[in-house]
């Protein structure tokens, strides 16, 4: 889903409306990664935990996005999504 500029550019002056659009928006995007992650995973995770460290990462990565650039976020964010969830699990991982 790619936004206006007009958005990114009130997210990047400060506006925390357009933050919390953007974070909205985008919590599909979490949803399905958590729910891929959840399949593939050999380990029983709460679904619910994943989807709080890949909102923990969708933030992260709102904050990193350069909308200049000319990418999608969706594709900017979901490695960092991704991530935020595997370190999640590690951080669970007593072995």
């Amino acid at each position: 889903m790619q936004h206006s500029p007009a958005l990114w550019q009130a997210y990047a002056s400060g506006d925390a409306d357009a933050r919390e659009k953007l974070l909205t928006e985008h919590l599909g995007l979490v949803h399905h990664v958590a729910r891929q992650m959840s399949r593939t995973l050999a380990v029983k995770a709460d679904f619910d935990e994943l989807v709080s460290a890949g909102t923990i990462g969708l933030m992260n990565a709102l904050e990193s996005f350069d909308a200049s650039r000319g990418h999608a976020f969706s594709t900017f964010a979901a490695p960092r999504i991704r991530g935020a969830i595997l370190d999640e699990l590690r951080r669970q991982d007593h072995v």
